[in-house]
This record gives structure tokens, sequence and C-alpha cells, in this order.
């Protein structure tokens, strides 16, 4: 028999893990930001007009999805300021508003980067977001806590006490 104390050590997963729980962890805060700015637009919001200044497509090699992506570059007015703004859109909604089109848009009244192009974009972004990202916070977590690494955790910290 050995008079050393046994030694535990974290398996790479652990690591692996740590990271991915931080990473997801800002995901997640950013997330929650969102999710923020899509409860405030829902609580409070006037409507403006916007009108299409100029639409695009990038193909499927040079995009970030699949089949392409359709891009509108719109302009609505708000405290006697033009805003520009360009954003990717659904095909529906980029076949059905061709350039020099006009449309309602929710916006917020006190902070106008927080507008909704068509009903309910913002929350549906934001609850999308925030099942990623949560997912990706129990993934890092089961990383981190799997493979033996909950048996060291619990080690080291009845060691240090």
């Amino acid at each position: 028999m050995s008079d050393h104390p046994q030694s535990y050590s974290f398996a790479k997963r652990f690591w692996v893990g740590s990271i991915s729980l931080f990473l997801s962890a800002v995901f997640l805060s950013a997330t929650l930001w969102a999710t923020n700015d899509a409860r405030r637009l829902d609580a409070q919001s006037v409507e403006g007009l916007a009108r299409v200044v100029s639409s695009r497509f990038v193909a499927a090699n040079s995009a970030r999805y699949g089949d392409g992506a359709y891009f509108i570059t719109y302009a609505f007015q708000w405290d006697r300021q033009s805003i520009v703004n360009e954003r990717d859109v659904p095909e529906d909604f980029y076949d059905s508003h061709p350039v020099g089109t006009s449309w309602t848009i929710r916006i917020h009244p006190d902070a106008p980067r927080i507008h909704d192009l068509y009903p309910r974009e913002t929350r549906t972004t934001a609850a999308g977001h925030l099942i990623v990202s949560t997912l990706s916070v129990l993934f890092g977590l089961w990383l981190v806590l799997s493979n033996g690494n909950l048996t060291v955790l619990r080690a080291r910290l009845a060691k240090k006490s």
C-alpha cells in the first residue's frame, strides 16, 4: 500500500465542456438581451411606415443558409430623422416587398433600433435563440460533469474543506 494520497484529474472532456459552457453562457446572456427587446416591443410599440430602398439575393455558395439569403434595405422616419437598415428576410417577405413598397412596421418609441418588419419577427427570433443557447448550456454542463469529472470535482471540493 502506498501512503500517497489518491490523485484526481479531470478528463479532457471537462476542459472542452468548460469552454463550451463559457461560450454558451455568453450567447445565453446576449439572447436574454434580445428577449428583453422583444418583450419591450410587445409591451410598448407604435406604428411607422417603412419603404424598401433596395433588395438583393445572395447565392447559396456565398450565403450562410443552404438556399441563399434574401436581403432588403429599408428606410423609415423616426423623430424627424431617416433610419436606413438592412436585414435578411424570409423569401415570401422578399417576394411580396419589391423596391418601392411601403408597409407598416412596429417601432419601440424609446429605441427605434428595436422594430419588427413583420408580425412577431423579434419575438420569434428571440425564442429560437433562447432555445439554442439553453441547449448549448446544457450540453456544456453535460460535458463538464460526465466521464468521471463529477467524481473528480466532488473529491477536489471535499479536499478543500
